[in-house]
């Protein structure tokens, strides 16, 4: 609201014939939202600008853009401090068509808040996060009908997502949005894109400290994934904690860490028919903690994949990774995809398969220890793999091995 002084200086520009009153509702609105910008807040819709693009070139760093409820057929650039929320008043959407390549780009910008907006029908990104840009919250959005011209199939361009960070700065904040792979469009759940994916590497890293939490993801190719995934500091790099997000119907994997994985936790989700639960092959420095989470799924995913954990090394690194206190119910529980395996302790878990509950072709790491596990297969003859070789049950695995010595089963 426009303080008093304001209107006062209204009121004596059009006695002084600066105005006349045949001036149009537009000139009104225009100068309205210009005086409402020098106090920080610029109102978009009713009373203020008409378009987000026309507020954010007018905004001044630090300042807040309120969006009134409507739809918004443009593409949004942010390149300095901006907060850019919804008014209260009712859903706000920023609808790229199909025809504009995002719905909002942050690049070189520091600390922007995007919370409440709705983004649909981007040619690549619902919201892009680039070239280095730090500390950007994105909260309680809905995105949807992203990478709005693929085709569905197993293989794409991974930066064609819900939420994307192409080389990010640290500190990413991705909270209780709502990313569905499609809504209005034509297509299965699962398809092309991850809901939220980051890129990072060691000669431009991101430097990790992402937080990203409580978000709702129906389909795409990962939920939550990332690249390069054979590189020390590559998808989230560092510090990282992925946790009480639910995701479901995706093609590939639920939640996607393979990179360096330094202090990275993975916890509290909950993941459902998607082809894997939860993949770190390969954590090449660790420690990487995986804790709490409930996989379910019945339904195979692009490569057939059915697993609750996909493990290996690419034969480059050995980070330790903590499985504790997970449930599993898929065909397999903890499956060897690639060469390498690194140090796995696991403790406390569930796992209630129709396959094998471990199935490695190689021995894990020195210093590897399963134990305490709850352990069920509904196959008769598949019960562990180690190393290649097949044990029946749990005895013989324990005898062989020396795991699982306090496991029992469900």
């Amino acid at each position: 609201m426009l303080r008093a002084y304001h209107l006062s200086l209204l009121a004596v520009l059009i006695c002084a014939g600066v105005f006349n009153l045949t001036f149009t509702r537009a000139r009104t609105a225009s100068l309205l939202a210009s005086l409402s910008a020098s106090h920080g807040r610029l109102i978009v819709g009713s009373g203020g600008f008409t378009s987000i693009a026309e507020a954010v070139g007018a905004a001044a760093p630090g300042d807040t853009i309120s969006i009134r409820a409507g739809t918004y057929p443009e593409e949004i650039g942010i390149n300095s401090k901006l907060s850019l929320l919804a008014y209260g008043d009712g859903p706000v959407w920023i609808d790229a068509e199909c025809t504009r390549q995002t719905g909002i780009t942050i690049t070189r910008a520091d600390d922007v808040v995007i919370r409440g907006i709705g983004v649909k029908r981007p040619i690549l990104a619902g919201i892009l996060i680039a070239d280095g840009s730090s500390r950007a919250t994105i909260d309680g959005n809905a995105i949807q009908d992203y990478n709005c011209a693929a085709a569905d199939g197993p293989s794409g361009d991974q930066l064609n997502s819900g939420i994307s960070a192409y080389y990010s700065g640290p500190g990413l904040r991705i909270t209780n949005n709502t990313i569905t792979r499609r809504v209005e469009l034509p297509g299965s759940k699962a398809g092309l894109g991850d809901a939220i994916w980051f890129k990072s590497t060691a000669d431009n890293p991101s430097d990790g400290g992402h937080y990203i939490a409580g978000n709702t993801i129906v389909g795409g190719f990962d939920g939550i994934g990332g690249e390069v995934e054979g590189d020390m500091r590559g998808s989230f790099d560092r510090d990282t904690t992925i946790e009480n997000n639910t995701i479901s119907f995706c093609g590939d994997d639920g939640i996607q860490v393979e990179g360096g994985d330094v202090n990275v936790t993975v916890r509290n989700n909950t993941i459902r028919e998607c082809g894997t639960g939860i993949a770190f092959a390969a954590n090449l420095v660790g420690p990487l903690y995986i804790e709490g989470n409930t996989i379910v799924s019945s339904t195979p995913g692009a490569f057939n994949n059915l697993m609750c954990f996909k493990v290996g090394q690419d034969n480059a690194g050995a980070g330790v990774t903590y499985i504790t206190d997970n449930v599993c119910e898929a065909a397999t529980g903890i499956q060897q995809t690639n060469g390498g395996v690194g140090k796995y302790i696991t403790s406390n878990n569930r796992f209630d398969v129709s396959a094998y509950i471990f199935e490695f072709f190689e021995t894990p790491a020195e210093g590897t220890s399963f134990d305490h596990d709850c352990m069920r297969t509904s196959d008769r003859e598949r019960f562990v793999k180690w190393n290649s070789t097949v044990y029946p049950s749990l005895e013989a695995f324990q005898s062989a091995t020396g795991q699982e010595s306090q496991g029992g089963p469900c």
